[in-house]
């Protein structure tokens, strides 16, 4: 008998390019739905493509699949295409962006990026040593006839090219480099193109949350969907976290003088606010002194799990049954954010500055300073992410979606736009390198997949395109679509019974 008693939402959000609506959706849920019947022939899905009525688009649709007992709960998939939104972009916008890469300091960045970077450099010498040089000295020095077959060719190779770069790769630096340098430049010509596409996403969220239907909702991300995604999440939280009330509200005489427009309170888009309580500030002190406590020893394996565990428990307890914040967790595959001091800042210095003051959200928080008017021995480790407003109200401050949300990152060793997360945005990120299944090339196996796990190209391959259920674990995708799954923990049943007590049986009828 499925389990359709208990919902979970999940949102892929596809990478750059000129992605057609549905078509990233199709591939990552029919690889993960192959992947979960795998081992068994006789499993039936069932899976309906039905109106998308989050997103509102004619262009989009959701795919419906009924839970299987002792499996998995009913789960929607939804895409977030934002492609749509990101137009108009020009050559300028690609070679500025890309002009900012090539003289950054890069002696922090990964050896790929190093390499890649001295590569370009070196082609753009040799193009001024061999080309221009020797054109110019034709041109004003030498007494060389100036319409010889030699100089005409060298005109010709010179700036070969240049036309090619200008005019058959357009596709290439539009369509596709385009998205990446518009979205992650923060200049005047890109801020309306990045205001849309986060406007929408948080709308898309928002109408997730309010339509009451479900008790998860998991956020998935490709490439610069990756990076999307955690805006997301970033930019949704500041509307939220105003809803958690960590002590009651003081009246007195000097409150009825503060205007309506000094008040912080809770966005009207949430169904409600959340009630001081002892059991509540309990789960608040132990996801904070967890996060402190990776913070100091950030390869303890201990603290790790233990911050992990945290983040569900706080998470269900602000869920508020569907009422409250509802991202469980937030997958990321083939990640730009691994270059974040690169791509997000002026320079390593100022990326650090940029997370202290918490403009970036990390995974543990950054932690703020304590309470001034605090002793040392007074202070309570959820003091140092939490703030009191001139209402005398305390409220977890504005940088710590990830108390609530877990954050796990996949990506290939070769993959030169992806990586490991850690060291960029905090311990508590779960890594997950993988590599290609041998059993995905038919001819050469060694060497394909030696090529493929060394290859940038691994960046595309993060679940297949086209996959069935018998021969999905042969698929060279098979191993990143396993630990996406688990990562998902579309599974996981352990949710089922952390929501159930915390909803009563009427608000699950």
């Amino acid at each position: 008998m499925p389990d359709n008693k208990y919902r979970q939402a999940v949102v892929i959000i596809h990478g750059i390019g000129e992605q057609r609506p549905m078509s990233t959706l199709r591939g990552f849920v029919f690889s993960l739905l192959n992947y979960e019947r795998r081992n068994d022939e006789s499993r039936k899905i069932q899976e309906w493509i039905k109106p998308d009525r989050i997103s509102k688009s004619y262009e989009l649709r959701k795919i419906s699949v009924a839970g299987v007992e002792n499996v998995r709960s009913t789960t929607h998939f939804y895409e977030y295409h934002w492609a749509a939104n990101m137009r108009d972009s020009r050559s300028k916008h690609v070679y500025k962006w890309l002009w900012s890469l090539m003289t950054r300091d890069l002696s922090s960045s990964p050896f790929r990026i190093r390499v890649l970077r001295s590569i370009c450099v070196i082609a753009l010498l040799c193009w001024i040593l061999f080309g221009l040089l020797p054109l110019l000295y034709f041109l004003l020095i030498s007494s060389y006839p100036m319409v010889s077959n030699l100089v005409i060719k060298w005109v010709i190779w010179t700036f070969l090219p240049l036309v090619l770069l200008h005019k058959v790769m357009p596709n290439i630096l539009i369509g596709y480099i385009g998205d990446a340098a518009r979205y992650l430049s923060g200049d005047v010509d890109n801020i309306a193109q990045r205001e849309i596409i986060r406007e929408n996403g948080i709308a898309f969220l928002k109408n997730l949350h309010k339509s009451g239907g479900y008790d998860r909702i998991i956020l998935a991300g490709h490439s610069l969907g990756s990076v999307i995604a955690y805006d997301l999440i970033t930019y949704l939280w500041i509307d939220f976290n105003k809803s958690i009330k960590l002590k009651p509200k003081t009246v007195n005489k000097e409150d009825t003088e503060i205007t309506e427009t000094q008040k912080e309170t809770a966005n009207e888009n949430w169904h409600s606010e959340l009630d001081y309580s002892e059991e509540k500030i309990s789960k608040l002190s132990a996801i904070s002194q967890a996060g402190l406590n990776l913070q100091k020893e950030p390869e303890n394996v201990t603290y790790f799990e233990e911050y992990r565990r945290c983040q569900d428990e706080f998470r269900h307890e602000i869920s508020q049954g569907q009422k409250g914040w509802l991202i469980s967790d937030l997958i990321t595959m083939g990640c730009p954010l691994t270059h974040g001091d690169l791509l997000m800042a002026d320079s390593e210095q100022h990326f650090r500055q940029m997370k202290e003051e918490r403009q970036y959200p990390t995974c543990p928080p950054s932690k703020d300073s304590p309470p001034k008017n605090k002793k040392i021995d007074d202070i309570l480790p959820e003091d140092y992410f939490v703030y009191e407003n001139i209402s005398k109200e305390k409220l977890l401050n504005h940088a710590t979606p990830f108390f609530a949300t877990r954050w796990s990152n996949i990506f290939y060793e070769a993959d030169l736009i992806g990586g490991p997360l850690k060291d960029q945005f905090g311990p508590g990120i779960l890594d997950i390198p993988v590599d290609h299944e041998d059993a995905g090339f038919k001819k050469c196996k060694k060497f394909k997949k030696w090529f493929h796990d060394k290859s940038p190209g691994s960046h595309n391959h993060y679940w297949a395109d086209q996959s069935e259920r018998a021969t999905i674990m042969k698929e060279k995708e098979s191993r990143a679509i396993e630990k996406i799954y688990q990562a998902m923990r579309l599974a996981d049943l352990t949710e089922r019974v952390l929501t159930s007590m915390q909803s009563s049986p009427k608000s699950k009828a």
